[in-house]
C-alpha cells in the first residue's frame, strides 16, 4: 500500500496553460511577425539564389520572361541569398540554443528513477519532520519535470532535481559525487577553447576538500550533521556547472552559426567576384569592387582557418560573440585590403610577374591575368596587415 502511494506521488500531471511570451517558452517559439519574416526570407532567398544562378549559367525562358540578362541581377541575387541565410540563423538562434541545452533524456530519466526509489537516509527520530518536507519538495520537482516533458529538460530544469537528490545521497556516495562533479568542472579550465579563471576551480576544490575532511574527522557528531556542509557545497557546485553549461551551449551555437555563414559567404563573395567572367554580359575585367570581394573571401578564409587550428569546439557566449565581431571586422578589413591592392597595382606601386596587368594592350580575360587577380586579391584579404604596412610605407616615402 505504501509502495503504491509512493509511486502515485510521482505520477505525471497534466500541463497547465502557458502564459509566457513565445520567446520565453520551452522550447522557444517565434512570434507571428518573426515567423512571417522567417518565411519571407526563405522564399526571397531561395528565389534570389535561383535567379542568380540562372543569370550566370543558364539561358531559360524564366529569365527572358521575368528578368532581362543583367549583371546587376546576379549581384543582387547572390547578396540577397546570403542575407536570407544570416536572417534564418538569427531568427532561430533561441531555438538552436534551446536544443543545445537539452540534457540527455536517458540520464534524466535515470535520476528520476533514483528519486522514485529514494529511501530515508535520516535515521534519527527527531529528523523525521525534516525528511517529510524534503520528500515533498522532491516529489514536486519530479512531477514538474514529468509535466514539462523531455523537450524542456534543460540544465536549469534538471538542476532542481540534482539539488533535491543531494539531500538523500548516502555519505560515501555523496563524497564520490562531489569529487566527480569537481572533476567535470575542472574540464572547463583544461579542455575548452577559452579557459575561465583557474582560481575559481582552486576555490571550489578547497571548499569540497574542507567539507569532506569535516566528515572524515567527525567522531561525536552524526553523519547527518557532518555531511550538511558537503551537501550545501555540492548544491552550489551543481548551480555553478549549470551556468557554465548554458554559457558554453550558447557559445557553441554562435560558433556553429559563424562557421555556416562564413562558408556560405566565401562561396557567395567568390561568385560575386567572378561575375565579370561568368556572366554572359560580362566584359572579363575585374573592377575595384571585384577586388574587394576577393579580399573579403581571403579574410574569411583566415578567420575560418584560425577557428580550425585553435580547435574551438565549445566556447562561452561572450567569446562566441567576440568571434562573430572578429569575423565582421575581418571581412570589412579584407574588403578594404582588396580595394587598396587594386589601387596600388593600378598606380604602379606593386609591379612584378606575380601581379596582374591593367594595361589595355593586355587581354584582361586571359587565364593568367584572371588567375593572378583572384590569387592576389584573396591574398590581400588574408594578410591585410601587410597591405596596410606597404601602403603606409609608400605614403611615408612619398611625403
Amino acid at each position: 500500500m505504501n509502495e503504491q502511494k509512493n509511486k502515485d506521488d510521482f505520477a505525471p500531471h497534466s500541463e497547465p496553460g502557458n502564459a509566457r511570451r513565445p520567446k520565453d517558452r520551452l522550447p522557444p517559439e517565434l512570434t507571428l511577425w518573426r515567423k512571417a519574416l522567417l518565411w519571407a526570407g526563405r522564399i526571397v532567398g531561395s528565389v534570389a539564389f535561383v535567379c542568380a544562378l540562372d543569370q550566370l549559367f543558364f539561358e531559360t525562358p524564366f529569365s527572358s520572361a521575368f528578368l532581362q540578362p543583367s549583371i546587376i541581377w546576379a549581384y543582387i541575387g547572390l547578396l540577397a541569398a546570403l542575407i536570407a541565410l544570416i536572417l534564418e540563423l538569427w531568427l532561430r538562434h533561441l531555438q538552436f540554443f534551446h536544443d543545445k541545452r537539452l540534457e540527455d533524456r536517458s540520464e534524466v530519466e535515470a535520476k528520476i528513477a533514483e528519486a522514485m526509489a529514494i529511501e530515508p537516509w535520516l535515521a534519527d527520530q527527531d529528523q523525521t519532520k525534516s525528511y517529510s518536507g524534503q520528500k515533498t519538495s522532491l516529489v514536486y520537482v519530479v512531477n514538474d519535470l514529468w509535466r514539462l516533458g523531455a523537450e524542456r529538460w534543460t540544465e536549469f530544469q534538471v538542476l532542481r532535481l540534482d539539488k533535491e537528490l543531494a539531500n538523500f545521497i548516502e555519505v560515501n556516495s555523496l563524497k564520490t559525487r562531489a569529487i566527480s562533479n569537481l572533476a567535470y568542472f575542472e574540464e572547463y579550465g583544461q579542455d575548452k577553447a577559452y579557459r575561465y579563471d583557474e582560481r575559481q576551480y582552486v576555490r571550489w576544490e578547497s571548499r569540497i576538500e574542507e567539507a569532506i575532511k569535516k566528515i572524515d574527522d567527525s567522531e561525536n557528531s552524526s553523519e547527518i550533521e557532518s555531511s550538511q556542509q558537503l551537501r550545501a557545497e555540492l548544491k552550489e557546485l551543481f548551480e555553478e556547472i549549470a551556468h557554465y553549461d548554458a554559457d558554453w551551449a550558447e557559445g557553441t551555437v554562435i560558433l556553429r552559426a559563424l562557421m555556416v555563414c562564413g562558408v556560405a559567404a566565401i562561396v557567395v563573395f567568390l561568385m560575386m567576384g567572378l561575375i565579370p567572367i561568368a556572366h554572359p554580359m560580362g566584359d572579363g575585367k575585374f573592377g575595384v569592387y571585384n577586388w574587394g570581394f576577393f579580399g573579403v573571401v581571403g579574410s574569411l578564409i583566415a578567420v575560418l582557418r584560425e577557428l580550425r587550428n585553435s580547435n574551438l569546439v565549445e566556447i562561452g557566449n561572450t567569446d562566441g560573440k567576440k568571434e562573430v565581431w572578429r569575423a565582421v571586422l575581418g571581412a570589412t578589413l579584407g574588403l578594404v585590403a582588396g580595394v587598396v591592392t587594386w589601387a596600388m597595382i593600378g598606380g604602379g606601386i606593386l609591379v612584378g610577374s606575380v601581379f596582374p596587368k591593367f594595361d589595355a594592350t593586355i587581354d584582361p580575360s586571359s587565364l593568367k591575368n584572371v588567375a593572378l587577380s583572384i590569387l592576389v586579391g584573396m591574398a590581400a584579404g588574408y594578410s591585410f596587415d601587410r597591405v596596410y604596412d606597404r601602403m603606409r610605407s609608400t605614403a611615408e616615402a612619398g611625403s
